[in-house]
């Protein structure tokens, strides 16, 4: 047996520590040239990378910031491809994300190419019994169709149905939901014959199955694309049939078909049948009403919405703004995200009431609290940000705050130009508008500037969808070189105007009687009388078509018949000016009050009118309102009062003259 002592026992243990020491030492010293010969910006993980860059993306996209969004979201698929491989979940998250913000930022031909992609890829990957690889392909579909690109959507519909058919029983809610929706479309695209025959094929099939819901579906879509053929009766019919079989009991089942029973109330009333219309949206407030909490529920603004608005298009204001009085309550009690998802905004409704009320203080107050509201929720820079904006400058322009509108107009052109770019479709909008208010304020060389970068911008995009903007800013760029003067450069652009509108075929006829009209003033003030003549004739031709003139406000025909009048005057065909000058005065009277602009016009033409006929008494009477109305309008230093004060000593003058005829020859001496 061994001993050792204390002091070797120690000296042992003191070896190893020390030895333990110097290994520890030389480990952390590996450790530290390991780590030091790494690189410096080594990324992390790459999930997580991925991770962080699709959450904000997807973030900035919420918030509006379209372009960092997708900055963002490129990025992110560049990771799935070069680190984690094409065909993982996260790639067909990002590719997919990618080609929705493409289409939001107008870059068509890229979206459908991402989207043409991650759907072969996703279905080669899954294969095509994959039943989330076929719900993506009628994803697509349906976000294209509800971004207004129906070609694509009716392109991915297509391509969609087979796969639903292999894949859902025949009767399921899957085929059903999916046909509808291209149904949906084929009536956007007035395709209403096509739309018909595949709903009473849906039809069948859901009476085969005896499925209720899908049943009343496609009897209320059927009586909405009846309506879009001009098949009224029937249509009246359907929907009558649809509306008697709703009973409490059945309150579950309706209340699932509420949006296009909203849909065809809406269409009912656009032909007319305002009271079936009416009855459909109190049946749908009524369900909602019954199943759903009574005060709060943000699913009862849309029919409210809808029976504010057929109040209004009937004059019914009161009506109307006492319905939107009561959606405000819920409206300011909703979250954003609520807003959002009901896409009801209910202070714009109301604000349009107010206005058309005359109540202007009211509706700006309205837009303005809306503008402060959102402003503290988005970024400065938000695209969001633009609605409310939009909504404040338009209602500054109608009540000639110019200024005002402008400041707004350019915060919505600097937002659209950082999150779209100077190219982008949406900008050449937001330049045209700002064009029209550089116009109101008569800074004509900013305008017209700012109006030719648009005209570009179409031009360069040309596409039927931009085809009436662009005929909007020819309009505007003819009607300012005619107000300054240049009538070359005028009748060039309304001609252009009008070309356009005709190969549109568009269905405004509104404003292409307003183009018309200005084309005709250029003619009379250069006395080219026959031209302006001929086009006359086109412009009533739209009064005379009974479907039209019931549609077409008043006030164009006011203007029409005011520029007829005038031709006949400069022509001295003066009895058949005169009753026409009369009937124009007569509705801008109705429509603007006894102050209008235009009457000032009318009475200056009736002065020439009555003293060309011999008429003194008549242009004495005729003169003394245009003083009053000139002197009024434009004050007492006008060219107009003015000429009416040139007018009264020509009157007086002709007095005189006719007072020394009718006296004989011997007051020669005295009158002399």
């Amino acid at each position: 047996m061994v001993t050792c002592h204390s002091e070797e026992i120690l000296g042992i243990l003191f070896v190893q520590i020390h030895f333990l020491d110097m290994l520890m030492n030389r480990l952390k010293s590996l450790f530290k040239k390991i780590i030091s010969s790494l690189p410096r910006d080594r990324p992390p993980i790459p999930q997580k990378r991925w991770k962080s860059l699709y959450r904000d993306g997807q973030t900035c996209m919420d918030m509006g910031s379209i372009n960092e969004a997708g900055e963002l979201i490129e990025e992110s698929l560049e990771i799935t491809e070069k680190q984690m491989g094409a065909g993982n979940w996260r790639f067909f998250d990002s590719i997919e994300l990618l080609a929705v913000i493409r289409c939001l930022q107008g870059r068509d031909e890229e979206s459908y190419d991402l989207c043409d992609r991650f759907l072969n890829e996703k279905l080669n990957y899954y294969g095509r019994e994959n039943l989330d690889a076929v719900k993506s392909v009628s994803r697509m579909a349906q976000f294209y169709h509800r971004s207004l690109h129906y070609d694509k959507a009716a392109e991915l519909y297509q391509r969609a149905i087979p796969l639903y058919e292999c894949n859902y029983r025949p009767g399921s809610e899957e085929r059903a939901l999916l046909k509808l929706s291209y149904i949906t479309l084929c009536r956007q695209v007035k395709k209403d014959d096509l739309a018909i025959n595949l709903l009473e094929d849906l039809n069948r099939s859901a009476r085969k199955f005896n499925d209720k819901s899908l049943m009343m579906e496609t009897e209320i879509k059927l009586a909405i694309s009846r309506a879009g053929i001009g098949d009224i009766d029937t249509a009246a019919d359907l929907s009558d049939t649809v509306v008697s079989k709703i009973t409490p009991a059945s309150y579950d089942l309706v209340f699932e078909q509420n949006a296009i029973l909203i849909e065809l109330a809406e269409v009912l009333s656009e032909h007319g049948e305002f009271h079936r219309a009416e009855s459909i949206l109190w049946l749908t407030v009524e369900v909602i009403e019954n199943f759903i909490d009574k005060e709060n529920s943000p699913l009862i603004l849309q029919p409210l919405r809808e029976l504010a608005h057929l109040h209004f298009r009937r004059d019914n204001y009161e009506e109307a703004e006492n319905i939107l009085l009561k959606s405000m309550k819920i409206w300011n009690r909703m979250t954003r995200e609520e807003r959002e998802m009901h896409q009801v905004n209910c202070p714009r409704d109301l604000a349009e009431v107010y206005y058309s009320q005359g109540k202007f203080d009211h509706a700006e107050k309205l837009f303005e609290k809306e503008l402060k509201r959102n402003r503290k929720i988005y970024e400065e820079d938000s695209l969001v940000l633009i609605g409310s904006l939009h909504d404040l400058a338009m209602l500054y322009n109608y009540n000639k705050k110019y200024k005002e509108s402008e400041n707004l107009l350019r915060e919505i052109h600097s937002i659209s130009e950082k999150n779209l770019g100077n190219d982008h479709i949406d900008t050449a909008g937001w330049k045209y508008l700002l064009g029209l208010s550089l116009n109101n304020q008569k800074r004509l060389n900013e305008s017209r500037n700012i109006l030719l970068e648009a005209l570009r911008i179409l031009e360069d995009n040309c596409d039927e969808k931009n085809a009436g903007l662009a005929i909007k800013i020819l309009h505007l760029l003819g009607y300012s070189f005619a107000d300054s003067g240049d009538f070359i450069n005028g009748e060039f652009f309304l001609n252009r105007a009008i070309e356009a509108t005709d190969e549109t075929k568009t269905t405004d006829h509104e404003f292409m009687i307003t183009s018309l009209n200005d084309l005709v003033k250029i003619k009379i003030i250069n006395k080219k009388l026959d031209e302006a003549e001929e086009i006359l004739d086109r412009v009533f031709e739209f009064f005379e078509e009974r479907d039209l003139r019931d549609n077409l406000p008043d006030l164009l025909l006011a203007r029409s018949l005011f520029h007829r009048a005038r031709c006949f005057l400069l022509q001295k065909r003066y009895q058949e000016a005169e009753p026409i000058y009369y009937r124009s005065m007569m509705i801008f009277e109705k429509r603007e009050g006894k102050s209008s602009l235009y009457i000032i016009g009318i009475l200056k033409d009736l002065n020439e009118l009555f003293l060309h006929t011999g008429r003194l008494a008549e242009a004495k009477a005729n003169n003394e309102r245009l003083l009053e109305l000139s002197g009024r309008h434009a004050g007492t230093d006008s060219q107009v009062y003015n000429e009416a004060l040139n007018y009264l000593e020509i009157i007086r003058t002709v007095e005189k003259r006719s007072q020394f005829k009718d006296s004989g020859p011997g007051h020669k001496d005295t009158l002399h």
